[in-house]
């Protein structure tokens, strides 16, 4: 055995390190399979004129194969992931999404999402007042009194379903320790409901010129904000509440002008014919000679609660709508129900006494025809009423009715 062992000793022990070594190059030239770190943006191409790409979904994760020496030339720079909107139209559709790589050797295994829906939507451009937002703080002692801008409206353009729901623009104002008047551009943003600026928005022009007035902020006073509406809601509804947020606000002055106002009024709000809760951004009234803080905005929130005006009726019932009843019918009620219905007026006042009254006469005996079958403890389900609508009492509660073939 050592015989056969030792034999060509030399030569085995080269085929052996030979064997390793094709191994090891085997081993680093094999392909690896695995996801690549980190994720890709996905970017819109063949965009038709005219309209612009909106999707949720941004970015896309991605399994690829490439062997080691190739996995190290390898960054997001390296992909490209879009979709193609070459010859879709206006609307919303499923469109896959395409990841290319610019590096020889590497094959995209998979994608996820591998499809994503896009909104194709027309750009529109639309003319809005200006609103303004303060950032940093004024010098010690001092505040922001009155801000004027060079324009009054600017344009802004984009995706429609964007477009659509601003209403203003927002000039930022940042503040870096002033302590008198001054005169500077601002960029000029459109902002979402969170506060942050809606990128896909641009604004024309992107800067306006802005005049603001720096005041000693000692002759300053928080006084309420008052609400003012017009008009009235729909009929059969009420105002239910009024908030604003802040429900203060802080203003500067001169101390003989500032003693006599209480409050703040906001713009006219009109109420004509909502029959819903209702909150919007509502601009305050500035009395002559009076400024709003630095900490202080020019808008307040409004939330104006609305309920239906709820009325009470009396019916008498005696049509009856019956379930599990197999072959038999109802042929008469031991007496007329009466029920008190309470609601909104709308639902209320379209009530008549053909209500019918619901009973199920599911694991009830009936031994012959005709037959008298009774039933106890009615309540609000044995009464086909609208949803809304409550029953608040049910004279008598049980009755008899009677049942033949």
């Amino acid at each position: 055995m050592l015989k056969l062992i030792t034999k060509n000793f030399g030569i085995k022990v080269l085929c052996v390190f030979i064997s390793a070594i094709l191994w090891v190059y085997i081993s680093s030239t094999q392909n690896t399979i695995t996801k690549f770190p980190g994720s890709l943006t996905i970017k819109a191409i063949n965009v038709p004129s005219g309209y612009t790409a909106v999707f949720d979904t941004k970015t896309v994760e991605i399994k690829i194969m490439a062997d080691s020496a190739v996995w190290k030339q390898l960054s997001t720079e390296s992909f490209t992931a879009f979709v193609d909107l070459a010859n879709y139209k206006e609307g919303t559709h499923e469109i896959p999404v395409t990841v290319t790589s610019s590096v020889t050797g590497v094959t995209i295994v998979e994608g996820k999402p591998d499809k994503i829906y896009v909104s194709l939507e027309p750009i529109i451009t639309k003319e809005v007042g200006l609103n303004k937002k303060i950032e940093g703080n004024a010098g010690d002692g001092f505040s922001v009194g009155e801000t004027t801008f060079d324009t009054e409206k600017v344009n802004i353009s984009g995706p429609k379903s964007y477009v659509d729901n601003i209403s203003e623009a927002t000039v930022l104002i940042d503040l870096n320790n002033e302590q008198s008047n001054f005169e500077k551009s601002f960029p000029v943003y459109a902002f979402d409901e969170k506060g942050e600026i809606i990128k896909s928005i641009s604004v024309t022009p992107a800067q306006v010129l802005t005049k603001v007035a720096i005041i000693k902020s000692a002759n300053s006073k928080t006084v309420g904000v008052k609400v003012v509406t017009t008009g009235q809601v729909k009929t059969g509804y009420f105002v239910s509440n009024i908030t604003s947020n802040p429900p203060t606000i802080d203003i500067a002055g001169s101390k003989d002008v500032l003693v006599d106002i209480k409050y703040l009024e906001t713009e006219n709000i009109d109420l004509t014919n909502i029959s819903s809760n209702n909150t919007q951004d509502v601009s305050l009234k500035l009395p002559t000679n009076i400024s709003l803080t630095a900490s202080a905005s020019q808008k307040v929130k409004v939330t104006i609660s609305v309920s239906p005006i709820e009325i009470t009726k009396e019916l008498t019932l005696s049509k009856i709508e019956a379930s599990n009843l197999n072959s038999y019918k109802v042929t008469s009620i031991s007496e007329p129900i009466k029920i008190m219905c309470s609601g909104p007026a709308d639902l209320i006042n379209n009530l008549n006494n053909s209500v019918p009254i619901l009973l199920d006469f599911k694991g009830k005996s009936i031994s012959s025809s005709p037959s008298t079958i009774a039933f106890d403890n009615l309540s609000q389900k044995n009464f086909k009423v609208p949803d809304g609508v409550t029953i608040t009492s049910i004279l008598p509660s049980s009755i008899s009715v009677e049942v033949s073939l």
